[in-house]
This record gives C-alpha cells, structure tokens and sequence, in this order.
C-alpha cells in the first residue's frame, strides 16, 4: 500500500454506486480511481470531497499494469470552505482541472505542476478579491510548465502579440492569430503574473481565447474545453 496526496481533476458516476475519479498525485502524477460505494448512503468516503481541486489523501495499492487503481481510502488533506462555497471560483477550478487533464499524460510524475495547483487552491481559497484573472495566469504557467512558455519579450518596438510565434513582434496587421496593442500589453501582465491589474469583461474572453488559441496550436488533439462556456457565463 502507498499513501499519497493529490487534487481531484475529474469524476463521473460508475455503476449504481461507484464513481471514477482522476487524481493528480504528488508521488505519481495523473492516475485513474475507482471508488466503490461512495454513492451509497453509508459511504466511509464523502461524495462533497469529489469536486475539482479538492486536495485528498489516498491510500491505495498500485498496479503498474493496471490504467484503473482501486482507493482503500480516499479522506479530505485540509477543507477549502471558499472554493466549494462559491460559484465563481469552483467553476474557475472544473475549467483549469479540464485544461489540465487535456494535456497531461498519466501516470507521470510532475513535481513542479502538483506545486502550481497546490500554490494555486491555497490563493484561490484566501483571496478575497483579486481572482478574476487567475485562470488566466494559472493557464500561461501549465503552459510553462509544459514546455510551450510564451516569451514575455514585449519593449517599444514589439507590441503586438503572434499566437502561432508565441513571442511579441514589430509589426501588427489583421489576423486572429495577431493581438492589438492593448490586449498584447494585458497579456505580458498576467504574464508577470499581476493578479490585480483590471481587465474589461470582453477583453477577458479575447484573451483567453488568444490563450486557448495557442494551446491548440501546440498540443495534438487539444479540442473544445466544454467547461468553457460555463466559465464564461460566470464572468458575463
């Protein structure tokens, strides 16, 4: 048996009572769960613990050959009363759990991005006031992360922002891959992460589609995020 912490990412209902549920562990990365009996009324683990991002404490007996493991115990690591509480910030979590799980393999273990959510759900849950651009700024450091980072060389001569380059340039000219002066200036921001800079709403949505835009162009397969337009309700 192993003990381990991790973040939910996702869950979806199994049988008449079971649920399977992906986990971002510290020790082994992005792993598959199933939960037995969690739907059931006596359940020894609480289905309220399975929303995105809940930080958790599984014990369970790994199976390298096996792409499904099997929790002996599955407990809460601390309780983010905030995040569950409130609309805006649980959904800000479904949208960046969806990113994450599009982009990460399972099974391998990634220090640096377990130490993102947990920095991230400890902001999240304290902030009383400057979150509205977190997805934003959490979605540029996965891309870090990752390996895909945006160069943040934006100076007078390059102030317009290519999404197929991933670099700030000189010139500026009509195309959805080329950012206006005003959006390219808010996007080096979030990438010096300011979390308290003021960004209209429809500018929000831009950007973040200049942001999804790019993780289209450097990931196979990456497709619609369908937590989207929840988020994007909330911020309406």
């Amino acid at each position: 048996m192993v003990t381990t912490n991790g973040f939910i990412i996702s869950k979806f209902n199994y049988g008449e009572t079971s649920v399977i549920c992906k986990i971002f562990t510290k020790d082994f990365g992005l792993i598959s769960f199933i939960i037995k009996g969690v739907r059931k009324r006596r359940a020894s683990t609480s289905p309220a613990l399975l929303f995105s991002f809940s930080p958790v404490e599984i014990e369970f007996k790994i199976d390298r050959k096996k792409d499904l493991q099997q929790t002996k115990s599955l407990k809460s690591e601390y309780y983010v009363q905030n995040i569950q509480g409130e609309i805006t910030k649980s959904t800000i979590c479904m949208f960046l759990a969806e990113l994450i799980q599009r982009i990460t393999p399972q099974h391998e273990a990634n220090k640096p991005l377990y130490d993102l959510i947990s920095e991230f759900v400890c902001f999240l849950e304290e902030e009383e006031d400057h979150y509205s651009n977190s997805h934003l700024i959490f979605a540029l450091q996965l891309l870090s992360i990752s390996g895909f980072g945006i160069n943040n060389n934006r100076s007078d001569s390059n102030l317009y922002f290519n999404i197929r380059e991933g670099k700030f340039q000189s010139q500026y000219y009509r195309s959805e891959y080329i950012l206006n002066r005003e959006l390219s200036l808010l996007l080096s921001k979030l990438l010096e992460k300011d979390h308290g800079i003021s960004i209209k709403k429809i500018q929000k949505h831009q950007l973040l589609e200049a942001i999804l835009s790019y993780y289209n162009t450097h990931f196979i397969s990456f497709g619609d995020i369908k937590t989207l337009p929840v988020l994007q309700a909330i911020f309406a």
